[in-house]
């Protein structure tokens, strides 16, 4: 299940940084996932909230936020990728 997370908020980045303006495919060079509580089957679907939190000309830094169908609060993720790659 954990890396299905981590997938999902790999994901999530890539699209962050497309909203950047950079769609020309992605290098993850760090990806960090801090797991808070476990989403049980049967408690709905899950949501990710990414947000942009800088845009260099080499480098993007995202964050996300998975939170379970009542919204509590279940993982938190950042990522730093290289566009182009």
């Amino acid at each position: 299940m954990r890396a299905r997370k981590a997938t999902r908020f790999s994901t999530t980045r890539a699209t962050t940084a497309a909203k950047a303006g950079r769609v020309d495919g992605f290098s993850t060079v760090q990806l960090n996932v801090n797991f808070i509580r476990a989403i049980r089957p049967g408690e709905g679907t899950a949501t990710i909230e990414s947000r942009l939190v800088r845009q260099g000309r080499r480098i993007i830094v995202a964050e996300a936020e998975m939170r379970s169908a009542d919204g509590r609060l279940c993982a938190i993720a950042s990522a730093t990728c290289m566009p182009g790659g």
